[in-house]
């Protein structure tokens, strides 16, 4: 009996396995889109704080890259958000983290520069 259940099934557990690939392999893309949308932000900010850019370029990428990491961080962690935290909270303090390029201090850390 087990061997025929063995020989029924063969073809659904390769399917699962592909199935657990494609899912993996989608998960590290936005995993590295992430990854790659924050590093963009500390880059604006040192772009902002050197001079390079003005304030409404900087307040208009700055939007853009923020909607990015909301969009991507609700779907590499949709059970991550707590019911009493609002989606600007939740996204400062996941930002928390992010030092700037030269390790001096957390990106965001200092508002008055803006």
């Amino acid at each position: 009996m087990f061997l025929l259940d063995d020989i029924l099934l063969a073809p659904m557990k390769g399917l699962a396995m592909v199935c657990r690939q494609v899912e993996e392999a989608a998960r590290q893309d936005l995993e590295n889109q992430e990854k790659g949308a924050m590093c963009a932000l500390g880059e604006l900010h040192r772009r902002l704080e050197t001079g390079q850019i003005d304030d409404k370029d900087f307040d208009t990428e700055e939007a853009r890259l923020l909607d990015q990491i909301e969009s991507l961080q609700k779907v590499l962690h949709p059970e991550n958000k707590p019911d009493d935290v609002d989606d600007d909270e939740a996204l400062a303090r996941s930002l928390g983290n992010l030092i700037a390029p030269h390790g001096d201090e957390a990106v965001g850390g200092d508002s008055s520069r803006r």
